[in-house]
């Protein structure tokens, strides 16, 4: 039977009913913002975290909306709601605005193709904290002529303008403060990625990492790398592990002429192939090290690094 309740997560109204597992004590939601997803056992224990932390919520509704789409509901209890939401912690406003882009640009097949994007319910797709913030990206990204929008019946959506489409795919040089990591994401370089190089990045140098192990994309993943590469100012390359896909991305990064920073291990430096062993890498041995390391070559090479 339909039914007026609101969302677990980001408290929109929804018309629908609610499914209920009596064995398990499951609550399965149908929110046109947060997808699909189910509220497990002790989930009072979550509804109470909810109420206390917005940024909870937030995460919460990026991760469910996310698993959705991609027809993997999520199942959220008390033992693991929280690292669901690590996984999508917040992200600047400029994130939010170039995600949008982004998401306009993945879902163009062609230039000027208007594409469907609903504020009060797409907003978690961009990370937004809501439709409002979500409404106020798409007016500045408008007034700075990145997107159209048509409310007609034949042409419904948004869609990138010329300038709009030339930030997330570039005609030459990169955006600004944009770069990717090339290396392998394996679990012994979690923290080399965690504590060096994304902080060195972002938090040392103002610019933003772009890292294929955290998108969402429905692409081919070579394609993506592509695109990202292409997009990126510099490319940040650690060949622990010597794994030819990281060659590969230096060097179309090389033939695009970006700017590309070496990185190694120390105990992986003799695995080096002999082709780019002459190139100045950074040779590092804990995260730490890495990052001092990384953090004062990118403020060398690339313009406009935060100096402090």
């Amino acid at each position: 039977m339909a039914e007026n309740y609101n969302c677990c997560l980001c408290e929109q109204k929804i018309d629908g009913s609610k499914g209920f597992d009596p064995v398990r004590n499951f609550l399965t939601y149908h929110c046109p913002a947060c997808g699909t997803y189910t509220m497990g056992e002790f989930s009072g224990a979550v509804e109470d975290a909810l109420r206390k932390s917005i940024d909870l919520r937030w995460s919460l509704s990026a991760a469910a909306r996310f698993a959705s789409d991609e027809n993997k509901p999520l199942t959220i209890d008390a033992n693991n709601y929280k690292n669901i939401a690590a996984q999508y912690p917040s992200v600047s406003v400029a994130e939010k605005a170039r995600r949008l882009l982004e998401l306009l640009r993945s879902k163009s097949r062609f230039f000027g193709e208007w594409i469907p994007f609903n504020s009060q319910s797409d907003w978690p797709l961009i990370r937004a904290h809501g439709h409002e913030e979500c409404e106020a990206l798409f007016q500045h990204l408008h007034e700075n002529s990145f997107v159209l929008s048509s409310d007609t019946l034949t042409e419904q959506g948004m869609k990138l303008t010329w300038e709009g489409w030339n930030v997330v795919e570039p005609i030459s040089g990169g955006v600004q403060g944009l770069g990717f990591i090339a290396m392998a994401f394996s679990d012994d370089m979690k923290e080399a990625l965690d504590y060096g190089i994304v902080p060195a990045i972002e938090s040392d140098c103002g610019f933003n990492a772009v890292r294929v192990d955290k998108e969402h994309f429905s692409e081919k993943i070579c394609d993506r790398i592509i695109s990202d590469i292409g997009r990126c100012q510099f490319v940040v390359a650690d060949f622990t592990h010597n794994r030819g896909g990281v060659y590969f991305e230096a060097g179309y990064a090389l033939a695009l002429e970006r700017i590309v920073i070496w990185s190694c291990r120390e105990d992986h430096v003799k695995d080096l192939h002999f082709d780019t062993r002459q190139y100045p890498h950074i040779v590092w041995k804990q995260p730490q090290d890495l990052r001092c390391q990384l953090r004062d070559r990118l403020r060398v090479l690339v313009p406009g690094a935060r100096l402090s």
